[in-house]
Order: structure tokens, then C-alpha cells, then sequence
């Protein structure tokens, strides 16, 4: 993903959601999130805004709750920050880190993934969602399963305006281009991001370049 400000990025993820840094380059930041890395790449480019998602325990989401509200301002939806997402089977928080990514905290209830620990930024367990634009989502969701051998999620009713690929492991999000991210009023756009996935398929990177 691209940033035009890592110092700021380093202090966001490093200090405010205690990630730790795993490298730092001339023109690249790249921090643990969990079994994940995520890397962010200097540009100058303003408002290079993506969304992704990191998974927490299950049980932990309102100590997570607490624990965010106490670091960020949680986006609220409907007058709540937990948005319910009964077909999958989760709860999810909302936030924006510095860049104004919108970010996402998800507890996936049949994932089982439990702790017994006060929350912490270890229980960013992992990176469990990206979100990819496209004026043509059907084409892209094709085109991915094909090269890929992806599967749509099973959960989710899929449309020519929005799909989703993978399963509660792991989600690749598309997102027509005349959209604002969810829950917020804030426009998509398309951006390069590079995504390393490892499933049963084995282990790929898919290089969205647009």
C-alpha cells in the first residue's frame, strides 16, 4: 500500500496500536500484524485511502472495543461503533489510521479463535481482509478465480457492484468504483496494492496495479 507520510505510519501503527516494526527502508515501513505483514511504500501521492481488516479473538471484541476507543475515534454506524454482520457471522469495529485508511477490526464467532489474556495488539491476530476496486467487479472476480483458483465466499450474496473471494480465514473484498468505503463518507479509489496469500492452494501475490 502507498503512504505519503511513514513517519507518521511508524508512530500510528507502532505507538498507538503497538504493532511492531519489522522493517524500515529509505522508502518502505513494514510492521507484525499477527501471522501478517503490512507493508506500506513512500509515495507522493495524497489521499491514497484503502481499506483492509485485522481479525481478533472472538470473544475479546468488547474488550477490544474499549481498548481502540481508548487510542482511536470509532466510526459509528446506525449510532453504534459494533456494525453486526449477521451473514457472516461477525461483529466489526471501524477506524481510521493516519493516512485515513479505513480499518477494521473483525471477530469471526465460527473462526473459534479465542483468549483468555487481557487484549492486546497481539490479539491482531492477523490481516483477514483487503479491499480492491474496479469499475468492473464481475470481471475482476472472474479473472481472479481463474488465475488463482479463488472461490466467491459463501457467506456473501454476490452482485456486479460487490464481491468477496476466500473464506473466514481470509477475504479479498471488490468494490465498485462508484462507491464510498462502508461506514464511512469517504469515496473508493484505486490504488496499487500487493497481496501475499497462502492457502491450500499454495502461496501467490497478486500485484493490483491500476
Amino acid at each position: 500500500m502507498l503512504s505519503n507520510d511513514l513517519i507518521g505510519t511508524e508512530r500510528f501503527y507502532c505507538e498507538i496500536l503497538g504493532l511492531e516494526l519489522s522493517e524500515r527502508g529509505d522508502s518502505t515501513i513494514s510492521f507484525a500484524a499477527g501471522n501478517s505483514t503490512l507493508t506500506f511504500l513512500h509515495t507522493t501521492r495524497e489521499n491514497c485511502i484503502y481499506h483492509f481488516a485485522f481479525e481478533i479473538p472472538h470473544n475479546k471484541l468488547n474488550e477490544a472495543q474499549k481498548w481502540l476507543a481508548s487510542r482511536v475515534d470509532l466510526i459509528e454506524f446506525q449510532g453504534s461503533p459494533v456494525i453486526d454482520f449477521p451473514n457472516w457471522n461477525a461483529k466489526s469495529l471501524y477506524f481510521y489510521d493516519n493516512n485515513g485508511n479505513v480499518l477494521e477490526c473483525i471477530a469471526r464467532f465460527d473462526n473459534e479463535r479465542g483468549s483468555e489474556k487481557p487484549f492486546g495488539s497481539s490479539d491482531l491476530t492477523s490481516i483477514s481482509e483487503i479491499a480492491l476496486v474496479a469499475d468492473n467487479v464481475k470481471e475482476l472476480a472472474a479473472d481472479l478465480i481463474k488465475r488463482y483458483e479463488l472461490s466467491h465466499f459463501t457467506r456473501q450474496k454476490q452482485s456486479e457492484e460487490f464481491s468477496v473471494l476466500g473464506d473466514d480465514n481470509g477475504l479479498i473484498i471488490l468494490v465498485n468504483s462508484n462507491h464510498k468505503w462502508f461506514p464511512t463518507p469517504v469515496k473508493v479509489g484505486r490504488f496499487p496494492v500487493s497481496l501475499t496469500i497462502e492457502n491450500s492452494n499454495g502461496k501467490f501475490t497478486i500485484d493490483y496495479i491500476r
